[in-house]
């Protein structure tokens, strides 16, 4: 056994050789007893209260009641109840005793012993039950408005009394230290015991039955329900001993029964010498059974048997509810230390796990009569005497239990301690530490006891436990290392599902590939975020490789895969819900939980070295439970390592699944010379695979992109159009000086097109791209040897020529051909050389129609340049600059007919001959006529209106100084109504007279009145 107890004296009410005669306490204790019997105990804080047979209620004040060293009563206070004091709880809240004496209730105040208050009403009462706590739900609180209701309100405390008196039920209710409400309600018969589990749920103990009534918010209503076996209550115990778990629960003899509240929802019911579990919902709780009432901690771990039963179910650590208890004579006390379960016989007190009922310790105190219980402080008393239990360090006790081989034993208890309990004494950290200490040891003892299971051989359900503590990848694949060198490996045919590659988007970061349902669920109960998955738990990815169909090889293949051992399969369970976690640590700013434990990198080190470690071993697994899981896991951010996955992808051949890996880590060198590689191997990896990979990449990789792009575009240039001319953002983010340099080395064509695009779609204004494209035009012109290629890009580079304004002339010029007359014309013009561009058209082309067009055309950008370049076309048509050509006075006298209204008559009739007869000039004579007439009617026209707006102006000027107003001393201002005296004033057109401080409210008046629509009102105003 282990000591979880250490009794120490306190008092005893008799003579005792213990006690010297000359403690003063001691004697006035002896003396307020005068030999009367204890009949009941209590504590709170450093107060021991113990009540007499004779009616008085004693309050012993103690040094530190947590300190073994130097405990003693150092005060006695004592008040005198009438009739014996049967027995006493506290409500802490209000701070009150509440006192059974004499068959009456009393209200005492717990500092000065005074009462406060006497319950007449509870006349008759040989029992009660009382509870105190928090209620964080608002349950209990009355808003008359649901808009008073506030989150962030404080939760109520609620203390409840209830004291049955034969088939009635009263119940007083508190809620934060004021008394709320007092109800009285009907039961079914005379309870003889009663114990509250939580604030709306009281167990009562019937002669004939057993109740759990439900209160509801101010216990004005109560709903009784029967204690009933579980519905699988065969399952454990078959039909007969079903039969009798329900028997004894009907017995109506004494001793009296006892209840003791476990939980909020879990009771002990004690009737004679059995025992049984009750939950707050009526439910009489079954046994995993097969352990008897006289189970201890042995000397040696338990082996094969009894005991069995036991160890195969602790891996579920369901420690809740275990066996029913049975003793050979009726305990006289019971009672709850958390997280013991202090059971008091003739000779001794058992200190039992009332989860498990092993018995812990014995503590040979005899005739223990009464228990009172606390978190923290317990005191035993027989007759006559009180003795304080100190608690043993409960982690000193847990690892005690543990080096006798007792491992579930030891996790059950630590399941089951208060975490204020271990609190070290600091308020404002001892809660926070306690819950932290609770949290490391029992994720210690879980780890062992996974450890353990996995020893021996039971992977999977240790595996299971790993994942409920978030225990380190490190430690459990140094465990399972074995598992992944020598797990038999399935048949790696390369199946992918229909419709795979057609995801649109990879999967989020933190999604897992193989996660099953029941692991989505305990992620979304328990870790914060929601992970985004397909019916079959594969996340949504898409590949970067390219896909086919598969084959019916590959299909047949799912059939004939060989199922994989339980080990891989619970080991890729553990690592899938590690890599979860570790996702969303690394991801998250906020703190995760996970079972309430915090994850950090406390629990798991280096967050990305165990990722490595975790993503890596998940590949193995992978490789060897489902092959077809390996690409989703590669497609998402992983942390594999890669010299491992090129080496178990290359061993299978899975291309396809190491190009996707190489891509999500961002080695894409590796990827094309991959691609490369295989190119030709199969219809799966050609040139277009490889463009279809580089258009994934951006400007970040633009070397790449040119260097493995090369050798695809020469074999097909519709590989160039699809990678750098697809409209995505990937090509438009490219670095256009880069890709212009590279196309015009690989392919004229293809550097046209790209350049085109620029410059007409894109509008692209960059000097160098226009001349590129225009010496580019050149070049195909002279390389060309096709006729009418010649001429598709001769009419390309005019149209560009004439359109675009952002090339440089003088560099497109020198490259020009000479024989290309047009372009050199408009390069020239371009270069403000009208002469030499217009004697082109005329001479070189034999077109002066055209050198006509192109000054006409001038004409409408300049009219400037125009007209000089019109002047300057008639000069040459009649003055031929070139020897030994004639004037062509047709010519001449067409751009005259035409264009001869813009163009000045002087310079005109100076450059014609003087043989050129007037009958030729006839329509250029008529055009400039026109002109001036059409001139001089303007200048008439706008004389004539200027003189009438002058004479309209001097009327208007000469009818307001015509105007005035007179303003005399009685004279009101229309606005503020007072006098305008001789104040500076406002006269407007109206002839109105305001204060000139009221000129703009009068303005106001005006603006409005002149915006309102017109009426008839209106007209009569």
């Amino acid at each position: 056994m282990t000591s979880a107890f250490n009794p120490v004296h306190v008092l005893n009410l008799g003579e005792s050789k213990e006690t010297a005669e000359n403690d003063e306490i001691h004697k006035q204790v002896r003396e307020l007893a005068r030999g009367a019997k204890i009949t009941c105990i209590s504590s709170f804080g450093d107060k021991l209260l113990v009540g007499l047979q004779s009616g008085v209620l004693l309050s012993c004040l103690v040094t530190d009641p947590h300190a073994q060293e130097g405990f003693a009563i150092t005060k006695v206070d004592s008040v005198t109840l009438n009739g014996p004091v049967t027995q006493i709880d506290v409500i802490r809240d209000t701070r009150s005793l509440i006192v059974l004496a004499g068959s009456l209730i009393y209200v005492i105040s717990i500092g000065s012993l005074s009462i406060e208050e006497t319950l007449q009403k509870s006349k008759g009462a040989s029992r009660f039950a009382s509870i105190s706590e928090v209620d964080a739900t608002h349950e209990i609180r009355d808003y008359s408005d649901s808009d008073d209701r506030e989150d962030d309100d404080p939760p109520s405390v609620i203390s409840r009394l209830a004291i049955p008196i034969k088939r009635r039920l009263l119940v007083y209710t508190w809620i934060d230290t004021e008394f709320s409400s007092f109800r009285e309600h009907t039961l079914p018969d005379k309870a003889r015991a009663v114990t509250f589990l939580n604030t709306h749920a009281l167990v009562c103990m019937l002669p004939s039955e057993t109740l759990v009534a439900e209160l509801s918010r101010y216990a004005d209503t109560i709903k009784f329900v029967e204690a009933a076996p579980p519905s699988n209550l065969q399952a454990y115990h078959g039909t007969q001993e079903a039969a009798g778990y329900m028997s004894y629960i009907g017995l109506s003899r004494s001793p009296r029964p006892k209840a003791v509240r476990l939980s909020d929802d879990l009771a002990l019911l004690v009737r004679d010498t059995t025992s049984a579990y009750l939950d707050d919902t009526g439910r009489l709780v079954p046994s995993y059974g097969g352990i008897s009432d006289d189970m201890v901690l042995a000397e040696h771990p338990p082996h094969a048997g009894r005991n069995k039963h036991r160890h195969d179910h602790s891996h579920q650590l369901c420690f809740n509810y275990t066996n029913k208890l049975n003793w050979k004579v009726a305990p006289p006390a019971v009672g709850i230390v958390h997280p013991y379960l202090l059971v008091a016989l003739p000779t001794y007190v058992e200190v039992r796990n009332p989860y498990t009922t092993t018995l812990i310790q014995q503590i040979t105190i005899p005739d223990v009569l009464h228990i009172s219980h606390s978190r923290k402080i317990c005191y035993i008393a027989t007759a006559s005497r009180v003795v304080r239990l100190f608690s043993t360090d409960y982690i000193s006790v847990i690892d005690n239990i543990i080096e006798m081989g007792f491992l579930d034993e030891g996790i059950s208890l630590m399941s089951k301690i208060d975490q204020v309990l271990l609190e070290t004494g600091n308020e404002s950290e001892g809660e926070e530490e306690g819950k932290s200490l609770k949290e490391r040891k029992l994720r210690e003892l879980i780890i062992l006891k996974a450890t353990s299971l996995y020893e021996k051989g039971d992977v999977e359900n240790s595996m299971s436990l790993f994942s409920e503590v978030s225990a380190s990848p490190q430690l459990v694949l140094g465990l399972s290392k074995g598992l992944l060198e020598d797990g038999e490996e399935v048949q790696t045919d390369d199946v992918h599902e229909e419709g795979e590659d057609e995801a649109e988007e990879p999967a989020q970061e933190d999604e897992t590939p193989g996660e099953d349902e029941s692991a989505k669920e305990d992620d979304e109960s328990h870790v914060n975020g929601t992970d985004k998955t397909s019916d079959d738990g594969v996340p949504h990815t898409s590949s970067v490789a390219p896909s086919v169909a598969p084959s019916v090889q590959d299909t047949a293949s799912i059939h004939t895969t060989n199922r994989p051992s339980p080990a891989l399969t619970s080991l890729l369970v553990f690592l899938t819900d590690t890599r979860r976690k570790l996702t969303r640590i690394t991801t998250s700013q906020d703190k995760i939980y996970y079972r309430g434990v915090e994850l950090s990198n406390e629990i798991y080190g280096n967050a990305e070295e165990a990722m490595a470690l975790v993503d890596t071993s998940l590949l193995q697994c992978y490789i060897r439970v489902s092959p077809g899981l390996i690409g989703p896991l590669l497609r998402v951010k992983n942390y594999c390592d890669p010299a491992v996955v090129k080496m178990e992808l290359s061993k299978l051949s899975k291309w396809r699944e190491l190009i996707d890996f190489y891509y999500g880590k961002g080695l894409h060198k590796d990827a094309l010379e991959l691609l490369v590689e295989l190119q030709g191997t199969s219809d799966e990896f050609t040139s277009e695979s490889i463009i279809s990979y580089l258009q994934k990449l951006g400007a970040d990789n633009i070397d790449l992109i040119l260097e493995f792009s090369k050798a695809p575009i020469q074999e097909d240039i519709e590989n160039g159009r699809e990678l750098f001319l697809e409209d995505t953002d990937q090509a438009v983010s490219l670095p256009r000086n880069k890709v212009v340099s590279f196309l015009k080395d690989v392919s004229s064509l293809l550097a046209i097109e790209y350049l085109e695009d620029l410059t007409y779609k894109k509008h692209e204004t960059t000097v160098r791209f226009h001349n590129d494209l225009a010496l580019l035009y050149i070049r195909e012109i002279e390389n060309s040897t096709e006729p009418a290629d010649k001429e598709r890009f001769s009419r390309k580079l005019l149209k560009f020529l004439g359109r675009s304004t952002h090339y440089r002339p003088q560099t497109v010029y020198s490259a020009v051909p000479k024989k290309m007359y047009e372009q050199r014309a408009v390069l020239l013009s371009k270069m403000n050389q009208e002469h030499e561009a217009l004697v082109i058209y005329v001479y070189d082309m034999d077109s002066p129609m055209k050198a006509q067009n192109h000054a006409s055309d001038l004409y409408g950008k300049d009219p400037v340049r125009g007209l000089e370049s019109l002047h300057e076309l008639l000069d040459i048509l009649l003055a031929p600059p070139r020897k030994g050509a004639k004037p062509n006075i047709d010519a001449a006298l067409k751009l005259l007919s035409s264009q001869g209204s813009r163009m000045d008559p002087a310079k005109v009739l100076n450059l014609l001959s003087d043989d050129v007869k007037i009958s030729e000039i006839y329509p250029f004579l008529c055009s400039q006529i026109r002109n001036t007439t059409a001139t001089a009617n303007q200048l008439r026209l706008r004389t004539s209106l200027e003189k009438v707006y002058a004479v309209s102006v001097e009327e208007d000027y000469l009818e307001t100084r015509a105007q005035s107003v007179r303003v005399t001393d009685s004279r009101m201002c229309q606005i503020c109504l007072k006098r305008l005296g001789h104040s500076v004033v406002s006269v407007f057109p109206d002839l109105t007279v305001v204060h000139y401080g009221c000129a703009n409210a009068y303005q106001d008046i005006l603006d409005r009145k002149s915006a309102r629509p017109l009426t008839v009102g209106t007209l009569k105003e």
